[in-house]
Formats: structure tokens, sequence, C-alpha cells
């Protein structure tokens, strides 16, 4: 049977599904929830029972890099662990989590002043003052010599 996606249905990691079927297998049929999320029975069965021993690591990671929306690095999260909580967690292990449950920073460039364009337009207004006040001294120099 085909269903349609749903959008609040988690299209994340295999992990995240599990947990979702988990809590609704009591509403709906396995079956039906494996179908709508695309996981095998086996794929199930095999994640249901493990645990993840870095989950409760990446929800510290996580929390910490919402409060920055999303600015911070892994230096600075592992900053904000041992600030906030006291935590001290090598900066390895906060890469692989924020790898493998695809935490990226969002990158703020910064302005960076092109001096040779700003050059440039001091030079043409330079160029024309420089003209202008040559045609105002030539005009000048007429006028006096025609009176």
């Amino acid at each position: 049977m085909k269903y349609k996606k749903i959008p609040s249905l988690p299209q994340g990691k295999t992990r995240e599904k599990i947990i979702f079927i988990n809590m609704y297998k009591d509403k709906y049929k396995l079956i039906d929830l494996l179908d709508v999320l695309n996981i095998s029975k086996s794929n199930y069965y095999k994640y249901r029972n493990s645990s993840d021993n870095d989950y409760s690591d990446y929800l510290l990671i996580k929390e910490i890099f919402d409060e920055s929306k999303g600015t911070y690095g892994y230096r600075r999260i592992e900053e904000g662990l041992l600030e906030k909580w006291g935590l001290i967690i090598n900066h390895k292990k906060i890469q692989h989590i924020m790898k493998k449950y695809n935490i990226r920073p969002h990158i703020l460039e910064r302005l960076r002043i092109n001096h040779t364009r700003e050059l440039k337009k001091m030079s043409k207004q330079i160029l024309l003052t420089q003209s202008l006040m040559q045609i105002v001294q030539i005009k000048f120099v007429q006028q006096t010599l025609h009176i």
C-alpha cells in the first residue's frame, strides 16, 4: 500500500525514525509505520533495542548550538559545555557527534572592503575635481582678460 509523505514525519536518520515508530506503534500498525517511513523490518528490529551512546551528548551539544543560533563550531561548543555544565568533552568527539547528526554551523562572512575599487572611485573623483578646477581657472582668466 502506498502512503503520501507527511511533512511532519521524521525525514532524518534511521534512529530518529525508530524512536518515532516506538512512540506511535500502539496507535498504528507497525507494518504501516515502517512502510510510511521507508524502513525495512530487519532495520527496525536491529535498532529498536540498541541504545546510542552519543545521543545524550548530542542533546547537550544541540542545546548549545541552538542557543548560538547555529553559528558555533566545535571549538565554541567545547567552551560552552565547559562553561554551562562543567563538562570536558574531547573536541574530536564533539566533531564526530556534529558530523554524525549533521550539525553544521552557518558561516557568517565578514564584509570585506575592496580597496582597489575604492581607490578607483577616489581617483575618478580627484580627476573630476582637478579638471573642474582647471576649467574654472581658465574661465576666470578668460573673463579677467576680456574685461
